[in-house]
C-alpha cells in the first residue's frame, strides 16, 4: 500500500484567496449567468403582475338622454 495516496488525499485542501479551481470559477460564472438569465425573464413578469395596479381607470360618462 502506499503511503503516500493515503496521507495526500486524506489532507484537507485549502484554497487561498489567489487560488481559485477551474470547478468553482465555472461554479460561480454559473450561478451568475443564472441570476442574469432570472433577472432578464422575472423584470417583464412582475412589472406584468404589478403594471395594473398603478393603471389609471378611465372615467367613462354616460350621457343621459330624454325619450
Amino acid at each position: 500500500m502506499d503511503t503516500n495516496l493515503t496521507e495526500s488525499s486524506s489532507a484537507p485542501l485549502t484554497e487561498t484567496p489567489e487560488e481559485i479551481s477551474r470547478r468553482r470559477f465555472l461554479e460561480k460564472l454559473s450561478i451568475a449567468f443564472v441570476g442574469l438569465c432570472t433577472a432578464i425573464v422575472g423584470a417583464p413578469l412582475v412589472g406584468f403582475i404589478v403594471a395594473p395596479f398603478f393603471r389609471k381607470v378611465p372615467e367613462k360618462w354616460v350621457r343621459w338622454q330624454a325619450r
